[in-house]
């Protein structure tokens, strides 16, 4: 006996703001009657779905938790309707731990963010964490968040790509203390197969891409990096004022990472390679083909590390 294949094909859901009929009584389902939340959206989603998101501003006071999967065909999608331009406001999301973001992606798989614009955020952009697999983050903008953009913790086959990325870790609600401000504006750590392409980071005050805690296999290409940073910003340690461009950091055994037609420029060091801690290596680095001009001196540099090429 052959049993029919029953299971539901992927849904769409559709959200908006109350100014385009947005309701938390509507049921969802199409474009003429949207949740008013992205959350609810999630909640009432099932694997491989995906949320059309339409244009205005998302001020939310809590952040939005993803725990849906999708499939390697079919990924659980949130994304921007039809070229329109949703605003996520992070202003007053929870910040109690350095990990707080407007969006956070946990224990799930196959997840796609697509289209939207995080800004403001009191912490950071989007947390990606817990051991995920297949997760692209593409064609967003994230800007002016007080601490970083986008940070991903034990994760593999990640893809960060066509993204704009301005203004973050300026720490404009002052965050304090050892866990509060971090330094990576893009931050991956644990991660094997990362792919971080094609993205524009511009006046980020920090260390704009970072590779650490025995990452593997990742590549970085095909970036435009302007690390030049106007003003100082306070971290509860001192002062910073830009970062390296990309920065490569072993803290464990860092293996296999391919930095190469990316473009550097700005008043900081461009590319370097590092260990922080006693313990750790870096093996089979490759740094080729990228473009690297550092000769703007506007604004100086506070710490002490020096300016260089690589």
């Amino acid at each position: 006996i052959i049993m029919p294949d029953v299971r539901a094909s992927p849904s769409s859901w559709y959200v908006a703001t109350a100014a385009d009929g947005g309701s938390v009584s509507n049921s969802g389902t199409d474009i003429a009657h949207p949740f008013l939340t992205i959350q609810k959206a999630i909640n009432r989603s099932s694997s491989s779905d995906i949320i059309y998101v339409r244009r205005g501003v998302y001020t939310y006071h809590n952040l939005i938790s993803i725990n849906r999967s999708g499939t390697a065909t079919n990924y659980f999608t949130i994304m921007n309707y039809n070229g329109e331009h949703p605003i996520i406001d992070g202003t007053y999301i929870p910040h109690y731990n350095y990990l707080n973001s407007s969006m956070e992606i946990k224990a799930s798989n196959y997840v796609r963010i697509s289209g939207l614009h995080f800004n403001h955020s009191y912490m950071g952009g989007i947390t990606v964490r817990s051991a995920l697999n297949h997760i692209r983050i593409d064609n967003c903008t994230i800007g002016n968040c007080s601490d970083f953009a986008i940070k991903v913790q034990y994760g593999s086959y990640i893809w960060i790509e066509n993204n704009y990325i301005y203004n973050n870790h300026n720490n404009w609600s002052s965050i304090g203390g050892e866990d509060g401000i971090s330094e990576e504006c893009i931050s991956i750590e644990h991660t094997t197969q990362g792919y971080i392409f094609g993205n524009t980071l511009y006046k980020n005050h920090c260390e704009q891409i970072d590779l650490k805690g025995g990452c593997s296999w990742c590549y970085i290409y095909d970036n435009n990096i302007n690390d030049t940073s106007d003003y100082r910003v306070f971290k509860w340690s001192g002062w910073y004022y830009g970062g390296v461009g990309i920065y490569i950091d072993a803290r464990g055994i860092e293996h296999n990472i391919s930095i190469y037609n990316n473009k550097i420029w700005g008043n900081y060091t461009a590319i370097q390679l590092n260990n922080e801690i006693s313990t750790g290596h870096l093996e089979n680095i490759s740094v080729y083909n990228n473009v690297i001009n550092i000769t703007n001196t506007t604004g100086g540099k506070y710490r002490s590390d020096g300016r260089y090429g690589i």
